[in-house]
């Protein structure tokens, strides 16, 4: 299909239809954007649609330049709708963090940010296979972001006692198979040949790079998440890496290493599937690592009356020595 047909049968929507659709287009979180200001902008969570007065989407999750940012989302065909629709004259409109527009046609600061999304129709709108209507996927994407976060603010409680980031790494992964091996999830190893084990996988040397340096690359982030160790299942080094080396980069990471950490948690296929997440839940299918611990972390929540999302965002903020977080 050509694209001036595609614009042609987006003019055709009602905006309620249309609404959805943007709202699906921005749940894909491994897209980027780019927006009117030169600004990287990614959607961690697109939040909910208001179905009632007032912004689009609600309690959005945008990562801005590596800094996440916290509020309300709008869409219009237009830039100038905004004027048209008398937004500037109400104040719920205010303090926007994203302005998604077919087409900028006027120059503005309606919102902190505005991106122009025409484009990513051409692959998504005669498609809804990336959509799982069983879950709504916002939720999916929060409680994904909430299980990262929540596992840095640990790495970053650890790291008040331990002052080396190879023994921060360590103890975390020892906690980490320690659980496995209470949950009857792995077979017991003696002290001696899993600390062995462990101290390899710490001091491997590229892993060694990532921990100790800022300047690496999302082919250097794959190459490590692809090594292969002694006598560890690629499931459980799988499981390190999410748990434990992850959370340690994200703890310590300055803003241009949060994409490239992000861009390969919302982009890494999964090595297997969680058999009690397919009972629990088999209509989702467990393809992406995010959509797996989304999964976890919710069925955590639901358990054990985890925090929401919001609350795990200020934790990691006020942990946090840079200002990752901004509400």
């Amino acid at each position: 299909m050509q694209r001036k047909n595609i614009v042609k049968k987006l003019g055709t929507f009602h905006e309620t239809q249309l609404q959805e659709i943007v709202h699906k287009t921005i749940s894909l979180v491994d897209k980027h954007y780019i927006s009117v200001k030169g600004h990287s902008i990614q959607v961690l969570s697109c939040g909910r649609i208001n179905h009632h007065e007032g912004p689009d989407f609600i309690n959005m999750a945008i990562m801005i330049n590596g800094i996440i940012h916290i509020g309300n989302g709008e869409f219009h065909r237009k830039n100038s709708d905004w004027i048209k629709h008398k937004h500037h004259l109400d104040p719920r409109y205010n303090n926007l963090i994203l302005h998604i527009v077919q087409s900028y046609d006027i120059e503005s600061d309606f919102a902190k940010e505005t991106v122009i999304v025409d484009e990513v129709f051409d692959e998504n709108v005669d498609n809804d296979q990336y959509v799982d209507y069983s879950f709504d996927i916002e939720d999916l994407q929060v409680y994904a972001l909430q299980r990262l976060l929540r596992k840095t603010s640990e790495i970053k409680v650890l790291s008040t006692t331990i002052a080396s980031k190879n023994e921060v790494l360590y103890a975390s992964i020892i906690l980490l198979m320690s659980k496995l091996q209470k949950r009857k999830r792995r077979p017991h190893q003696n002290s001696f040949s899993k600390d062995y084990k462990i101290y390899h996988l710490v001091h491997n040397e590229s892993i060694q790079y990532l921990i100790h340096n800022h300047n690496y690359s999302l082919e250097q982030l794959r190459k490590v998440c692809a090594l292969s160790f002694e006598k560890i299942g690629h499931h459980l080094y799988t499981e390190i890496i999410i748990n434990c080396i992850l959370p340690l980069l994200m703890s310590n990471a300055h803003d241009s290493d949060k994409n490239i950490i992000l861009d390969w948690y919302w982009s890494a296929k999964s090595v297997i599937e969680y058999a009690y997440l397919r009972r629990l839940n088999s209509s989702i299918k467990q393809d992406m690592i995010w959509k797996q611990q989304g999964l976890l972390e919710y069925y955590h929540k639901e358990y054990n009356r985890g925090i929401i999302c919001k609350d795990a965002l200020i934790l990691y903020s006020i942990n946090s020595i840079n200002q990752f977080l901004i509400i």
